[in-house]
């Protein structure tokens, strides 16, 4: 991360505002890097994979390895056919291509290492919204033994990891021992923070229970009830969301590649076409390259779904 920042720091410098929101998502994410560091790692992994796909097309072109070769061919000719039949030469038009798919690639990559920090703190917020009944339970216990609320979060940050609240614990302790905060401008800050609204409404709730001197068993009690009846709300759709998910799976996973292979297999042995496609590049580029990553593109959605639903 250091030695990408010392390379691009004359253009990562320049992102102030950019890194700004890349700076709050790493806050959220819990990572402790700098966001220039992280910025400029990806630039620079962002140029390293339109390399390779640059490198991994001029390849298939050139040497005809299969199955890169029909990969390449049909990338290729994806973007370059069409300009040919516009007055481009052959060989511009190729070039125009690949600089596409390039930037196609070097987009991709950008944006995943982008979205990794949301998607991290997404996670975190969603783990930690699934136990977040047994840590109101823990705390209320030591709570009704006399124990302060700062002592409360600093029992968390040591076992906090059983309930998956050991990041944001860590965090109040350290707002109120190092840098000198009150507890209440802790629990704010916390809440600024977090990406869970269950968890940002209890922080907030809890400091004006603090600030108000209210019974803070009760209220610790009273959000659990309500803790609880949004679970239960919650699996019930997302088990008839899954089931859903699990027929449409089976029909464009399972059965549609089948069925493709199959009436490809039906044109070759006729001689004909399928578009500006062979039956054999067909084939190839669903097995290799439609299958694969409508594969990725459900895994993601999948566990966006099951993210959402959220306690």
């Amino acid at each position: 991360m250091k030695s990408s920042y010392l390379i691009l720091k004359p253009v990562v410098d320049r992102l102030g505002r950019f890194n700004r929101i890349v700076q709050r998502n790493l806050d959220r994410a819990y990572m402790n890097m700098s966001s220039r560091d992280y910025t400029a790692s990806m630039i620079l992994y962002s140029s390293i994979a339109s390399t390779i796909i640059a490198i991994t097309l001029a390849t298939g072109l050139t040497l005809g390895v299969e199955p890169i070769a029909s990969i390449s061919s049909i990338l290729i000719g994806s973007i370059a056919k069409p300009l040919s039949h516009i007055g481009f030469d052959r060989t511009v038009a190729s070039i125009i291509a690949l600089i596409v798919w390039m930037l196609v690639a070097s987009t991709i990559t950008f944006s995943t290492i982008y979205l990794y920090p949301v998607y991290l703190s997404s996670e975190l917020s969603r783990r930690l919204e699934s136990d977040l009944i047994y840590t109101l339970g823990y705390m209320s216990i030591l709570y009704t033994a006399g124990i302060p609320v700062e002592r409360i979060f600093a029992s968390l940050a040591i076992i906090g990891d059983v309930y998956n609240v050991r990041f944001s614990a860590l965090n109040i302790v350290r707002s109120v021992e190092f840098l000198g905060l009150n507890i209440l401008d802790a629990l704010d800050g916390e809440a600024d923070r977090t990406r869970s609204k269950m968890y940002q409404t209890f922080l907030r709730g809890m400091s004006t229970v603090v600030k108000s001197g209210g019974d803070m068993k009760s209220y610790m009690l009273g959000f659990s009830e309500k803790v609880f009846s949004k679970y239960r709300n919650s699996i019930e759709d997302l088990t008839e969301t899954l089931d859903f998910l699990s027929e449409f799976y089976l029909t464009l996973f399972i059965v549609m590649p089948i069925v493709i292979v199959v009436v490809a297999i039906l044109i070759g042995l006729a001689g004909g076409y399928i578009g500006p496609l062979t039956p054999r590049q067909l084939v190839d580029i669903t097995v290799y390259v439609v299958v694969p990553f409508a594969s990725l593109v459900f895994i993601i959605l999948v566990d966006m779904v099951v993210s959402r639903w959220r306690l």
